[in-house]
């Protein structure tokens, strides 16, 4: 595509995209990098080159390209997911940060990952029932998710509910199978 086209700015994203699923994260780096020098304005290359450089790097100081890609679109939902667990996973937690991604997430699109970090983000601010209730969302949202289940047990166990945070639990469609 860039040979026929240059301007393309969108092929180097889907590159790098390529080279990160692979991971392949120099050759990834130096796609997105080459996408922000052609276009400083196209937004995917900036939240690429962020998930690349913690790929490489967890301890990578991120913030600026995640910054940079929410401000040139302010609906970019994975954007705010990766700067939630950003704030999340930082050597010290920014819990009310991380609370304001998630949520602006949720409005934007009823992520399961936005109601998981919100979760985390509400048992770090010690608001341990709207934990639960985000926990619980997440969980119905995507039954599959293993970090659903993990967030939901410890909503719980912050919650003092030892014994649901042991209990197994089933989607509600199979829970209505075993009635």
């Amino acid at each position: 595509v860039l040979d026929i086209d240059p301007t393309a700015i969108y092929a180097y994203y889907y590159i790098g995209e390529s080279y990160r699923l692979m991971g392949e994260e120099r050759e990834a780096l130096e796609a997105f990098r080459d996408g922000v020098a052609k276009d400083f304005n196209f937004a995917p290359n900036y939240l690429g080159r962020a998930l690349t450089l913690r790929a490489i790097n967890p301890k990578a100081d991120i913030l600026n390209d995640l910054n940079r890609a929410i401000t040139i679109d302010p609906n970019m939902l994975d954007a705010y997911l990766a700067r939630a667990n950003y704030y999340l996973t930082r050597e010290i937690p920014n819990y009310e940060s991380a609370r304001s991604d998630a949520e602006v997430a949720s409005v934007i699109s009823p992520s399961t990952y936005a109601y998981i970090y919100l979760a985390q983000a509400y048992i770090g601010l010690g608001k341990n029932e709207e934990a639960l209730e985000a926990a619980r969302k997440a969980n119905e949202l995507d039954f599959t998710n293993l970090d659903a289940y993990l967030t939901l047990a410890q909503a719980y166990i912050a919650n003092k509910d030892f014994d649901s945070a042991l209990a197994p639990h089933l989607h509600p469609m199979e829970a209505l199978a075993t009635l």
